[in-house]
């Protein structure tokens, strides 16, 4: 049951990731803008010119290479896109070969968002000392001058158009050191010199991470076997690792799948024992180099997992081939043509063992020792199964190239061979060996400590003692220390990933019905703090820190309802941090064996379809899962808080009949009409800016739901009835009711669904009826840009109104430290006058928004709605009048933004007009597409600490005594986009001036204003808050330069921790929203930030719910 639960938590938070990547939000819309931008903004008379002293940035590195050589590499690049690697010999051997002429570079480049793979310089990169062509059409030869230095130059600065592309285009310079015939290879892949960084964030992404999937595709459609995919993975290594962590997660599939036999271990050519050993010990130590040294903590802890995958390698390889021969010639076992006792297994292992040995040959020998205790040549096929899960046709397969037909037996029983065997199985387990506790610590030995030795043997000589899983976490803070520097111990990273699993088995093991709720929590901290150990994820570190704190006593009684309000938040985060780092682990490697897999003739299509899902059941978080599911009912329970939240409490006749409830992703049926089939929907997943269908007349989902998001708005004024149960017990229970006819009833915080009389759904379901919604004509501007003090209704939308009325408001009202931030506006049709100066973009577009209208299918329509996004984002040309206007305007709200970004942004939000949801939503309401005008707000975006939203009445209970607010770090976009987790939620009683704590912030990031400050361009179209439609949201809001995300540290917030400081804050926030509310008459929606002491109010309109 607990499996199913955590299994439950993950599948959600999968669906729930893949939910909200696909809306639009403020940070995907600056992403999705940087992605395609092009240079559409000239500089316009007047333009002024920004200077920037940009330093150098300059990154060295120091290289140990084979033959115990060493190169220092320095890579300068400049403010004008000029780069000089220089490379210089740091060895003394070396630089006497240099002296002699004899050393040289082989190199070649790297594509920024490319698939790791080399590529041949582009014109404008040379080496001072000159290059040649190595002859395959790729590579270079440099020479490195008598004093040891090689300094290569890429300059952009003279280059031809056609040129700059492609210098553009390089990520990396590649090489290899060559000393005559001698290729020194450096110890952590190719010598690598980093030009400039992927605007993924990577060295190409996903993309890239396909790219170099479908090459290990070509490659394991081909004869392949072990000891050539350990070869490829060695080789595809830098590449993946250049890619960031999608390519580290490309090597851990494609590792997991050659270990789950997925893949072919017995085809193609023989090879010898030594190779492999050896190929096993360099990958092995080069993915325990990268668990310590990779650029990202992503990569770093798929690197350290990989090695689960991985024998150790090593050894002295040719132990096994002369290990076995020595073997039966000592006990007269026919060899070849020598004579002695015919024994067909030995003969048939023999040949394998020669030719094609794997890690298969560790339990094959088990079995055979076995065997030759029991005499029963039964008895191996059943040990061999029961411990390896190997058949007698795996072992027919495992044929070695043209010497053998596989190992088929019998065997003949010398039990006087056991000795022998036993030491044979150690000469076995020291090339292919590692993965368990026992073997890892065994290899691991001489790396450790003598006293941090003696730890780890006490510990496993006592593994069943209740104190291991404390044990466990207390040895590898140890090991931390041992292996956590640039040149680890392989054996002891082995170890380290070993014991992290070994803590697994041991605390799923326990009975957690016969714990106490503290117990429960104290092991929730130990699995946490397993994970978090290494580093490798700054959420589940932050998550554990929160953890922690909130188990402490100084936040009121434990138990109580305070200190359970703080627990329930913490264990909300750890879970969403979870759900996070499990959604990119399962995404991703399925992504890579989906590819990898797909022309092997080994794979099997059923096992492939949950390979993602079985990776998240394998990691050590899985546990973590189990315990926050156990936990949470008890803690929301003790908070005093119901597992269901009631965001809209829909119609009253919703108590007789609602409609067919049917469980339905909401995003799957936008542009549906129910109508005349009421049904309720049942999603397990809600993005929080969906629309709700005609006719869908409930909403109850498993994700928590903000109360304020766009979802929760549409729902209440359209008397929706919205939602969500966090109990796995409850949901289940909603699941029930799927098929059925339903009605709702309300009783306090609980929801309560039965089956409806299916004649009274004949009676009250409403018909079809498509409200026409009336949009007030707008007034075109002869301005291209004006002032708040030329803001006026008919000229631009509701919000650069409300912006200018608030100053005014607030100047009259004389609130200290309250203000609007600076802006100035686009009037309504300003684009439409860009367009007219720009005849091609324009004809364009036309054609585009000709095909969306034309379009016969829900496909085609998508297709011409993303073309006429495309259309405005990346082809519209600023006019002159409007640069020289917006770069006045830019300058003063923020010097430092970069007048091209600025207009991309504006672009955007006029772009998303013709996104899917705001045309189908102008649809629905009969609204023309040229009758929406859409001005843009330029506004100064302000650097918040914190955002809000409040509601002066209760937009759920209707109560207008009763202010109703939200608080969460940094940006407000974690509010209004309806991220996961819960905000800082409270209500305030006018009367009395009660404070009442719904909630304490969980979310686990916060968006925050770049350094240096933006500027952010909102829609502002005159088709949102209208009599019976809610248009808030439609249309972007997006910032002329990135937003920076960031996990947020809830244990150094004063208002998580310090209820005199959070009740200030909310006192102070409802003061201003009793006085906003009182000057202009009626309860108000309104939207702020804090700074500080300064409260900058952004937005306040008429609530309308």
């Amino acid at each position: 049951a607990r499996a199913d639960a955590a299994r439950a938590t993950i599948d959600r938070a999968t669906a729930r990731r893949a939910t909200r990547s696909s809306r639009g939000t403020l940070s995907t819309a600056r992403g999705a803008i940087d992605a395609g931008t092009r240079a559409r903004v000239g500089r316009g008379a007047g333009a002024r010119e920004k200077k920037a002293d940009v330093p150098d940035v300059v990154r060295e590195t120091t290289h140990a290479l084979a033959g115990g050589h060493a190169v220092r590499v320095e890579t300068r690049t400049r403010a004008n896109g000029t780069t000089t690697a220089t490379l210089r010999a740091a060895d003394d051997a070396l630089l006497e070969r240099c002296a002699r002429g004899e050393v040289e570079l082989h190199w070649a480049t790297r594509a920024v968002d490319g698939d790791g793979s080399w590529a041949k310089a582009p014109r404008g990169l040379e080496a001072r000392t000159g290059s040649r062509d190595f002859g395959d059409g790729i590579a270079s030869r440099s020479a490195f001058d008598a004093s040891g230095t090689l300094t290569l130059e890429m300059d952009c600065s003279n280059a031809s158009e056609g040129d700059v592309e492609g210098l553009r285009n390089v990520g990396s310079i590649v090489g290899i050191v060559v000393c005559g015939e001698f290729w020194a290879h450096a110890e952590d892949g190719d010598v690598e010199m980093r030009v400039r960084e992927s605007a993924a964030g990577g060295g190409g992404g996903a993309a890239g991470a396909e790219s170099l999937a479908r090459r290990a595709a070509e490659h394991e459609g081909g004869s392949v076997n072990l000891f050539t995919r350990f070869c490829m993975v060695d080789d595809a290594l830098d590449a993946a690792l250049a890619i960031g962590p999608e390519g580290a997660a490309l090597v851990y599939a494609w590792l997991r799948l050659s270990s789950l036999r997925q893949l072919h271990w017995y085809a193609g050519n023989n090879y010898q024992g030594k190779d492999m050993a050896s190929k096993q010990e360099r990958l092995a130590g080069r993915i325990a180099h990268a668990a310590t040294t990779a650029p990202d903590a992503t990569s770093r802890g798929l690197m350290r997992a990989s090695l689960a995958f991985l024998p150790r390698g090593g050894g002295n390889g040719d132990d096994i081939r002369m290990g076995i021969l020595n073997i039966m010639r000592t006990h007269g076992i026919k060899e070849g043509h020598r004579p002695g006792i015919e024994d067909p297994f030995i003969a048939q292992w023999h040949q394998k063992l020669h030719s094609n040995t794997t890690p298969d040959d560790v339990k094959i020998c088990e079995a055979y020792l076995h065997f030759l205790h029991t005499g029963n040549w039964d008895d191996f096929w059943a040990h061999l199964w029961d411990n390896a899960g190997l058949t007698r046709e795996d072992l027919a397969g495992m044929k070695a190239g043209w010497r053998s037909d596989g190992i088929h037996g019998p065997a003949f029983h010398m039990p006087q061979m056991i000795d022998s065997f036993k030491h044979y199985l150690w000469v076995l387990k020291t090339t292919h060996s590692g993965g368990d506790v026992d073997s890892a610590m065994n290899f691991a030995r001489n790396g450790l400590p003598g006293d941090l030795a003696w730890e780890v043997d006490d510990l496993l000589q006592n593994r069943d003692a209740w104190w291991v899983p404390g044990k466990i976490i207390e040895v590898r803070k140890k090991l931390f220390g041992v292996w956590q520097h640039d040149s680890p111990n392989r054996d002891v990273v082995m170890l380290d990933a070993t014991l992290e699993k070994f803590f697994r088995t041991k605390v799923e093991a326990v009975d957690y019905g016969a714990m106490s709720s503290d117990d429960l929590l104290s092991l929730l901290e130990l699995s946490l703090t397993n994970v978090a150990l290494t580093n490798e994820s700054t959420r589940i570190g932050e998550g554990l820190k929160f953890l922690q704190v909130a188990m402490g006593d100084g936040h009121g009684e434990r138990w109580g309802a305070d200190w359970s309000k703080t627990m329930d938040a913490a264990l909300d985060f750890c879970a969403l941090a979870m759900e996070s780092d499990m959604d990119f682990l399962c995404r991703a490697t399925q992504n890579a064996a989906d590819i990898i897999a797909s022309k092997s003739t080994k794979a099997d299509p059923k096992y492939l379809i949950n390979f993602g899902e079985e990776n998240v059941r394998s990691h050590s978080l899985f546990v973590v899962s189990q315990l926050i599911s156990t936990l949470r009912p008890a803690v929301r329970a003790a908070a005093g808080r119901s597992p269901w939240q009631i965001v809209s409490v829909g119609d009253a006749s919703l108590e007789t009949y609602a409609g067919m409830a049917k469980v339905q992703t909401l995003s799957e049926i936008q542009g549906e009409d129910f109508s005349s089939t009421p049904m309720v929907c049942f999603t397990e997943t809600l993005g929080g800016l969906e629309d709700i269908p005609a006719g869908v007349k409930a909403v109850v989902t498993k994700a928590p739901v903000d109360l304020l998001s766009h979802i929760a708005i549409r729902a209440r004024n359209t008397n929706v009835l919205l939602a969500s149960v966090a109990d796995d017990v409850l949901w289940n229970k909603v699941l029930e009711m799927a098929g059925e006819n339903v009605r709702f009833s309300i009783a306090g915080e609980d929801v309560q669904i039965d089956k409806a009389n299916v004649s009274d759904a004949t009676t009250t379901a409403s018909a079809k009826a498509t409200t026409k919604v009336s949009i007030a004509p707008y007034k075109p501007s002869d301005a291209w840009l004006i002032t708040p003090d030329a803001y006026s209704s008919d000229i631009v939308g509701g919000k650069s109104n409300s912006l200018s009325e608030m100053a005014k408001e607030l100047a009259a009202m004389n609130i200290a430290n309250v203000d609007v931030p600076g802006s100035y506006a686009l009037p309504f049709g300003t684009f439409e006058r860009a367009l007219e100066e720009d005849v091609d973009t324009r004809t364009a577009l036309e054609a585009a928004v000709a095909a969306i209208e034309t379009a016969t299918t829900a496909e085609d329509r998508r297709a011409a709605l993303a073309d006429a996004r495309e259309i405005i984002a990346t082809r519209l040309v600023c006019p002159q009048g409007l640069e020289s206007a917006l770069d006045e305007a830019a300058a003063k709200l923020s010097p430092s933004v970069d007048l091209p970004r600025l207009w991309d942004a504006v672009c955007g939000v006029w772009a998303s007009k013709w996104t899917e949801r705001a045309w189908l939503s102008r649809k629905s309401c009969g609204i023309d597409d040229k009758d929406l005008n859409v001005a843009v707000l330029l506004m100064e975006l302000v650097d918040a600490e914190f955002a809000f939203v409040v509601h002066t009445a209760n937009p759920v209970t209707g109560d207008a005594d009763e202010i109703f607010g939200e608080i969460c770090v940094g940006l407000g976009e974690t509010l209004v986009g309806n991220d996961a987790g819960s905000a800082l939620g409270f209500t305030v009683s006018k009367t009395t001036g009660e404070v009442t704590l719904r909630s304490l912030p969980s979310k686990l990031c916060g968006h925050f204003a770049p350094s240096g400050g933006t500027v952010i361009a909102r829609s502002d179209s005159n088709g949102e808050d209208l009599e019976n439609f809610a248009g808030a949201g439609l249309y972007d809001s997006i910032t002329a330069e990135p937003t920076e995300e960031r996990v947020v540290d809830y244990t150094a917030l004063s208002i998580v921790w310090n209820s005199l400081a959070r009740e200030a804050m909310i006192r102070r926030i409802s003061d201003i929203a009793k006085s906003v509310e009182s000057y202009r008459g009626s309860p108000q929606d309104i939207e702020g930030a804090v700074v500080g002491d300064r409260i900058v109010l952004l937005q306040t309109r008429a609530q309308i719910c």
